[in-house]
């Protein structure tokens, strides 16, 4: 999901907005439950 928000695809800054707000939701609670992600590095 987060390589989604590499480039800009969406035609309305709205829904650019909600894309980041659910990664950074995404990534703080993953760091608040220590879980782990696979990266490409891990593949």
């Amino acid at each position: 999901m987060h390589c989604r928000l590499a480039r800009d695809y969406e035609t309305k800054p709205e829904h650019s907005e909600s894309m980041i707000r659910i990664a950074a939701i995404s990534t703080l609670t993953k760091r608040a439950t220590n879980e782990t992600t696979s990266t490409r590095r891990d593949a």
